[in-house]
């Protein structure tokens, strides 16, 4: 990005946002790639993406909510506020990359999501598949695509943000993170599991939830600017994905038979409860 900053520099003698949207620079393509790369691994798309799981698994809980909610969203507001205004025409001659990485980073997230056995890596790589979804539809360049890239954003910060305290929560009363320590857990946690399953049901992009209304739009988007059928049908599947990876891991927590120290594990404390379920009213 500092590169190609100079580069702007260079050719127009300003840095100045509200003079750019005037001056066009002659070499557009350069500087569309210097600030796609450095926003991509920031959103992270594949194949930058590997740092997130890392740092969501080693980060504290207000880490992981602050990286879920707040930090990922600074690539998606980058592409937003600079690279679509400003350089129209660069993002035009590199579309059909984002596209294809777009798609390639919502199948295999999603793949690799239904593979994870640690609780918060599964979180990190969903999120993966979900800012996807962003990248997608911006690529539409319509008013629908930059919408729902707004809406998906701000519906994924608040339901990680959920999931990760949720998680959080278990940890620090079974101190492990691994899906196959926990079983039955509605017995002992019926309030956990209710919020639990308000925020996985969100997360799946159920109606009346912020994501339903983000992935209609982006679906919109991106089959109104695209005619290719097949690729429509890639993206649609996403959804039986993300309901795959979300309903098993509900059901492996809270359901089947349950362990013997599991009776006497304490349920949500009231601070919980109150940031859960404003999270969950919210989403």
């Amino acid at each position: 990005m500092l590169l190609g900053l100079l580069k702007i520099y260079s050719e127009t003698g300003s840095l100045s946002v509200v003079t750019l949207y005037y001056v066009s620079c002659e070499h557009q393509a350069i500087v569309v790639v210097g600030f796609f790369l450095s926003l991509g691994v920031k959103i992270p798309m594949f194949p930058g993406h590997l740092w997130l799981p890392q740092a969501h698994v080693e980060a504290p809980l207000a880490g992981s909510v602050l990286l879920a909610g707040v930090l990922l969203k600074l690539g998606g507001y980058g592409i937003i506020r600079f690279l679509l205004p400003v350089f129209a025409g660069g993002m035009k001659d590199i579309s059909s990359v984002i596209v294809s990485l777009s798609i390639v980073a919502i199948v295999y997230g999603g793949i690799l999501t239904i593979r994870q056995t640690d609780l918060k890596r599964l979180i990190a790589y969903s999120s993966v598949s979900h800012m996807g979804v962003v990248t997608l539809s911006l690529t539409s360049q319509s008013l629908e695509g930059y919408s729902a890239a707004i809406i998906i954003m701000l519906a994924h910060g608040l339901v990680s943000s959920g999931l990760f305290i949720s998680v959080t929560c278990l940890y620090e009363r079974l101190h492990t993170r691994i899906i196959r320590a926990y079983k039955g857990l509605s017995l002992s946690m019926p309030h956990l599991a209710c919020l639990f399953f308000l925020l996985t049901m969100a997360s799946t992009g159920t109606p009346g939830s912020l994501n339903f209304l983000g992935e209609i739009l982006a679906f919109y988007a991106f089959t109104s600017n695209s005619g290719s059928i097949l690729l429509v049908i890639t993206v649609l599947f996403t959804v039986v994905l993300s309901a795959a990876y979300s309903v098993n891991l509900f059901t492996s927590l809270f359901f089947g038979g349950s362990l013997s120290c599991i009776y006497y594990i304490r349920d949500v404390t009231r601070s919980e409860s109150m940031m859960l379920w404003l999270l969950s009213v919210l989403a």
